[in-house]
């Protein structure tokens, strides 16, 4: 949580039927402007965004973003 710039970031994961961790990152803006996010992930493969469908692939173990004004993505 970042109550000076009005974000959130936070993690959730489940094991799959298959057994395999299955892991969501949800960030979020509630300002009225555009905020640049960084949050580190477990993994270097591309991650999709399941709002924008914009794929990513973190850097040094972090995923960056930019969020616009009261938005979010789903990663």
């Amino acid at each position: 949580i970042d109550r000076d710039r009005n974000g959130v970031v936070y993690h959730r994961w489940a094991e799959s039927p298959e057994g395999k961790t299955d892991r969501y990152y949800v960030a979020l803006n509630f300002s009225q402007s555009d905020q640049f996010v960084s949050f580190a992930v477990p993994n270097s493969a591309s991650w999709k965004d399941l709002i924008s469908e914009a794929v990513v692939s973190p850097a040094g173990g972090r995923i960056s973003a930019n969020l616009g004004s009261n938005w979010g993505a789903i990663y």
